[in-house]
C-alpha cells in the first residue's frame, strides 16, 4: 500500500507507454521547432506585410511560450516532493489552462487589427508575395506535420497538447498563405485582411473548447462512458463473492480519474479475505492507464450510507 500511495507521475507515464524522458525530450524538439519556425515567419511578415501571415506569426510566438508553459509545469509535475503526497499532475492541465486564455486573448487582439484594415485600409495596397515567402510557409507547414505525427503517438496529455497545436497549425499557416496568394493572383485587396480574420475565429474557438474541456476536467467531470463501464465491467467480474455494489463513481482530478467504490460481500467471507479482495481490486482498477486512484470501501449490509456526507 506504501509504494502505491508513493507512486509518481513516471509510473503513470509508463502505464500509458510514454517514459518521463520521451515525453521531455518531445518537449524540447517542439522549442527548437518554434524557434526555427518563429525566425523564418518573422522574415516572410517583415517582406510581404500580410495580415494573414502576421496572425500566423502570432501564432508561432504562442506557440514558443505554449511550450515553455508546458515544459515547466512538466518539469515540475514529475518532481517528487513531500509538500506534495500524491504528486502535482494537476500542474500540466493547469499549466495548458492559462495558456489558451493567452492565446485567445492575443488572437482578439489580431482579429480587431484585421477587422480594422478591412474597415480603413486602401483598397490599392494589395499583399505581394515572392517565392521565398511562400517556401519559408511551406516549409513550416511541413515540420508541423512532422511534429504533429510523431507527438500523436506519445500518450502523455502535455504532448497530446503539442500534438493539437500542431495540428491546428497546419491548418492556419496552410491558409495563412493561400488568403494573400489568392489576394495577389486576383488583385482583391480585402482577401488578405479577411483571411486574418477567419483565422483568428477559427483559433479562438478551438482555444476556448479546449479550455473549457480542461476547466471540466479540473473541476471533477464525470468519466468518459467507456471507461465508466469497463471499470464497472471489471469490479463486477472481479470475485464471486462480491454481492453488490451499492456506490460507484469515477470522476475526473486533473487528466486522470478517481473511483469511488463500495462493494457488499456474501454474509459467509470472513474479514481477511474480505479485505484482500477490495485491496487486489483497488490495485487492478489503478493498473487501468486512465486512473489515478481508487478508493474500495466495504459494506457488510446494503442499507449502509452510500460514499461521502457530500
Amino acid at each position: 500500500r506504501d509504494d502505491v500511495e508513493s507512486r509518481g507521475l513516471g509510473d503513470v507515464y509508463k502505464r500509458q507507454g510514454s517514459s518521463p524522458s520521451i515525453v521531455s525530450f518531445a518537449i524540447r524538439v517542439n522549442l527548437f521547432f518554434n524557434i526555427i519556425l518563429l525566425f523564418g515567419k518573422s522574415i516572410v511578415v517583415y517582406m510581404t506585410m500580410s495580415m494573414s501571415v502576421l496572425a500566423s506569426l502570432v501564432d508561432s510566438v504562442l506557440d514558443l511560450l505554449s511550450t515553455l508553459i508546458i515544459m515547466v509545469s512538466n518539469k515540475y509535475a514529475i518532481a517528487q516532493s513531500s509538500k506534495f503526497p500524491i504528486g502535482r499532475k494537476r500542474l500540466e492541465p493547469i499549466g495548458i489552462l492559462v495558456f489558451s486564455v493567452i492565446i485567445v486573448l492575443s488572437f482578439f487582439q489580431v482579429a480587431e487589427e484585421s477587422l480594422s484594415q478591412l474597415l480603413h485600409q486602401d483598397h490599392d495596397d494589395i499583399v505581394n508575395l515572392n517565392s521565398t515567402s511562400i517556401g519559408i510557409m511551406i516549409f513550416t507547414i511541413a515540420v508541423k506535420l512532422i511534429a504533429y505525427l510523431w507527438c500523436i503517438s506519445i500518450k502523455n496529455s502535455s504532448v497530446q497538447a503539442l500534438a493539437e497545436d500542431a495540428k491546428t497549425d497546419i491548418v492556419f499557416n496552410f491558409f495563412s498563405i493561400i488568403f494573400p496568394f489568392i489576394g495577389h493572383f486576383l488583385r482583391i485587396w480585402w482577401i488578405d485582411a479577411f483571411g486574418a480574420l477567419v483565422l483568428c475565429i477559427y483559433v479562438i474557438y478551438q482555444w476556448i473548447f479546449l479550455a473549457f474541456e480542461h476547466i471540466n476536467k479540473l473541476t471533477g467531470s464525470h468519466a468518459d462512458k467507456e471507461d465508466y463501464q469497463q471499470i464497472l465491467y471489471l469490479t463486477v467480474r472481479f470475485a464471486d463473492t462480491i454481492k453488490k455494489i451499492t456506490n460507484f463513481k469515477a470522476y475526473h482530478v486533473g487528466d486522470f480519474l478517481f473511483v469511488e467504490i463500495d462493494i457488499v460481500f456474501a454474509n459467509d467471507i470472513d474479514f481477511k479475505d474480505s479485505h484482500d479482495i477490495a485491496e487486489a481490486l483497488q490495485y487492478a482498477i489503478e493498473t487501468l492507464p486512465y486512473v489515478e486512484r481508487c478508493f474500495v470501501h466495504i459494506d457488510y449490509r446494503e442499507g449502509n450510507f452510500l460514499g461521502h456526507n457530500t
